[in-house]
């Protein structure tokens, strides 16, 4: 651990609280705010993934990596250097089962291994950010799309020596291994090949836990719902820090807390039911009407501090109805990305990971480096109010009341 340790902060650690956000926008929105902002220590473009092409399909087992055509931009790569952000380029996994399949077949790990190291080197990135995100466990099985997969301890057990053996590679040229991870706590874990944080912690030098995904990662993400309540996010962080079973986890330095600074709605047509979806990324950004997204540029600065006063959530959202449809999307306000600041001094963690840069309110990254706010008192139990499917919960409020329970 010492050497992780060591070289993170040879080329990591020049901040005290580490200020990182992805970029993944098929437009420039991201960009012009990444070169906005002057608090930003590193950006995290997600040019990348798995298989020969931009939805993985082709190969997409044999370790082969795609450079995204539509996205990859060395002007940009150029200008962010001009602004000393440190580039940890991100790699995406883009089906089930993916990464495991991979993890079964030496062959294929080594091509992996050798292709993340091939562009790191052409394109002189300060690293490299896994972002594997659907993958199975040792003893694990998911069915998706009439498909069974199944987790293999020898696959998970391949994937930790992968992490090891890349880290090395990449401390060998100055370089850094970050791992970004799905959510899990005490009653809701060990679902992810990376899901051992005892060993994971040895073999990476930054953790970026993505606690901006309860609706989709915890809940049915199709119910309006929190999309990052703060008791849920605490949670999640003191299971990755301390681990279980008399096991420490990851390093409370070098973890990050994820943070959504973009909005997240749910659609309700009338007469239908809600559906929950991102409207700024780049593929529904395109699916919008011209009269939907004046409708919700509109609307999404009419606040409702519904949530702020429940310690438990602390989060804003706006909701409205226009022509019979029902609109509600959760929002970032510098009240609630202050509180998520506060759990970043008082569990130690490295800094936040923004998700993800481009159509926010910029003003709320004014305090990224020296807000004080103090974090409220929060009882992680008393939140937890209910459980479905042995999963960590939060209570609705009451306009959600009838459509939760017909999901129960």
């Amino acid at each position: 651990m010492l050497c992780a340790l060591t070289i993170s902060c040879l080329v990591f650690c020049s901040k005290a609280s580490v200020f990182s956000a992805w970029t993944n926008d098929g437009y420039k929105e991201g960009f012009d705010v990444s070169m906005e902002l002057n608090n930003l220590d590193e950006i995290n473009p997600y040019w990348y993934n798995l298989g020969e092409d931009d939805d993985g399909l082709i190969k997409s087992n044999h370790g082969l990596v795609n450079e995204r055509a539509y996205v990859f931009n060395a002007t940009q790569l150029d200008s962010w250097r001009m602004k000393h952000y440190s580039i940890i380029h991100a790699i995406g996994d883009t089906a089930y089962g993916q990464v495991n399949a991979i993890m079964g077949n030496q062959s294929a790990i080594q091509v992996l291994k050798d292709q993340i190291l091939s562009y790191v080197d052409i394109n002189d990135y300060d690293g490299i950010d896994l972002n594997f995100e659907a993958t199975l466990a040792g003893g694990r099985t998911k069915e998706r799309n009439g498909i069974l997969y199944s987790g293999t301890y020898e696959q998970e057990d391949n994937f930790q020596n992968f992490l090891c053996e890349l880290q090395q590679e990449l401390h060998n040229r100055n370089k850094g291994l970050h791992l970004t991870t799905q959510c899990e706590t005490s009653t809701h874990n060990d679902y992810y090949i990376y899901s051992n944080y005892s060993r994971t912690g040895q073999c990476v030098d930054r953790v970026k836990v993505m606690t901006y995904d309860y609706q989709i990662t915890i809940a049915n993400g199709n119910i309006p719902q929190p999309t990052q309540p703060l008791a849920w996010m605490i949670d999640v962080l003191r299971y990755t820090i301390n681990y279980k079973d008399g096991l420490a986890g990851v390093d409370s330095g070098i973890v990050q807390i994820g943070v959504l600074t973009s909005h997240y709605c749910f659609t309700r047509p009338q007469g239908g039911d809600w559906v929950g979806y991102n409207p700024f990324s780049y593929y529904n950004h395109r699916a919008l009407t011209t009269d939907d997204y004046i409708l919700l540029t509109e609307n999404i600065t009419d606040v409702e501090n519904v949530w702020l006063d429940d310690t438990c959530i602390l989060e804003a959202y706006s909701q409205w109805t226009s022509n019979g449809a029902e609109f509600l999307c959760t929002m970032p306000t510098k009240e609630t990305i202050e509180n998520r600041l506060a759990v970043v001094r008082e569990l130690g963690l490295a800094g936040i990971a923004v998700w993800h840069l481009g159509k926010e309110d910029t003003s709320i990254y004014q305090n990224f480096k020296n807000s004080l706010i103090k974090l409220p008192t929060i009882d992680t139990n008393a939140c937890k109010v209910f459980y479905q499917d042995d999963r960590y919960s939060v209570p609705m409020p009451e306009f959600f009341t009838a459509d939760v329970a017909a999901y129960k």
